[in-house]
């Protein structure tokens, strides 16, 4: 993001059909880096299951088992 302008671009994907009970939800915070306390401080109280890519920052919201990884299978393919 640059400084100057105070704007900068996100990119989102909406995983449908969802086969739940309760209608989809989706929550997003702002970060001004990739620092990987930022999930920690955002999610510090969630217990659930979190869609994530294979960012780093977010692996040490999946230890001890209060939040779940549910792996995005787009950023699995291009490990191999």
């Amino acid at each position: 993001m640059d400084p100057r302008f105070r704007e900068g671009r996100l990119y989102v994907r909406d995983e449908r059909p969802f086969a739940g009970s309760r209608p989809p939800a989706a929550l997003f915070f702002y970060s001004p880096d990739r620092k990987g306390e930022h999930p920690r401080t955002h999610l510090k109280d969630f217990r659930g299951v979190i869609h994530a890519d294979g960012y780093a920052g977010f692996n040490e919201l999946f230890i001890g088992g209060r939040i779940v990884e549910a792996g995005c299978w787009a950023h699995v393919r291009r490990k191999f």
